[in-house]
């Protein structure tokens, strides 16, 4: 296996806020998996700290895409579109 074929985890942010229903500490993190090719996948976590009865929330995107930028709140952030 030559170092093309390696698939590092990338970080790409998290933040910190707070759960609609208990008001409980919850953290969310964007992360990629990409090899010398490029973006395999992106993926985000949340998670309610300290509260197991809280299910985490899990979102994969796998596959070809583009990416741009788009205005979701007062701030831009990368928008993906599925190629098919």
């Amino acid at each position: 296996m030559n170092n093309d074929d390696i698939v590092r985890a990338n970080i790409w942010n998290e933040s910190t806020e707070y759960c609609d229903c208990c008001g409980k500490q919850s953290k969310t993190i964007w992360e990629d998996l990409a090899d010398a090719s490029g973006w395999k996948s992106i993926y985000f976590v949340q998670w309610t700290i300290d509260e197991p009865q809280h299910m985490p929330s899990v979102d994969i995107v796998i596959g070809p895409w583009e990416t741009t930028l788009c205005q979701l709140t007062a701030w831009w952030s990368p928008c993906f579109i599925r190629l098919d």
